[in-house]
């Protein structure tokens, strides 16, 4: 996507950001991918890693549902997260995965990503720009996957098999059903 993109004036998060990073003089592509299973996303990561000559591939998200824990009544979309997720883990076997983080509040890194939330949340938008733009979240530790490195690493191999946003969904759906569901409850802020 590219700021100029033709879409959806109320509600275009790719768009929105490459008109941010083009308004700081950032290089503003923005590649996006639609929803598929982990197999067809691990190739297009590839393909499009080959294709850029890239060394690295950082997945962001501003998404207050991946601060979730799977058990919640009312899970809002994880599928997207987990597809993701599950498709990068495959470099870890190479030796390629370096991990996740958190932004510290003060860093200039969590100061652009609160400056982009504010900027997709300015009027005159017609509707929300994500979830992030009801209250910027506070930058946590928490990834929102099992706390432990062997179940992170079970709920990363359920859905590597998939081929559709589908079958992932699916897979998220027994997971819960076997962990069961905690009452709906609000996320303090």
């Amino acid at each position: 996507m590219r700021p100029h993109s033709s879409g959806d004036d109320a509600y275009f998060p790719e768009r929105t950001l490459a008109r941010w990073l083009d308004s700081r003089g950032r290089p503003s592509v923005v590649h996006a991918f639609p929803r598929t299973g982990v197999r067809p996303l691990r190739a297009a990561y590839r393909d499009l890693g080959a294709h850029l000559g890239v060394d690295a591939v950082v997945l962001v998200d501003g998404g207050t549902d991946i601060l979730r824990r799977g058990d919640e009544a009312g899970l809002g979309t994880p599928e997207e997260d987990m597809t993701s997720l599950a498709a990068v883990a495959a470099l870890d076997r190479g030796g390629g995965y370096l991990g996740a983080l958190s932004i510290p509040s003060r860093s200039p890194e969590a100061e652009a990503y609160l400056d982009a939330v504010a900027d997709a949340s300015a009027p005159p938008r017609t509707g929300p720009a994500s979830c992030t733009g009801r209250s910027p979240p506070r930058c946590r530790d928490s990834s929102g996957m099992p706390s432990s490195p062997h179940r992170r690493q079970r709920a990363l191999r359920e859905p590597a098999h998939t081929e559709t946003a589908e079958e992932v969904a699916m897979v998220i759906e027994a997971h819960r059903d076997r962990v069961g569901r905690r009452p709906r409850r609000a996320i303090p802020h």
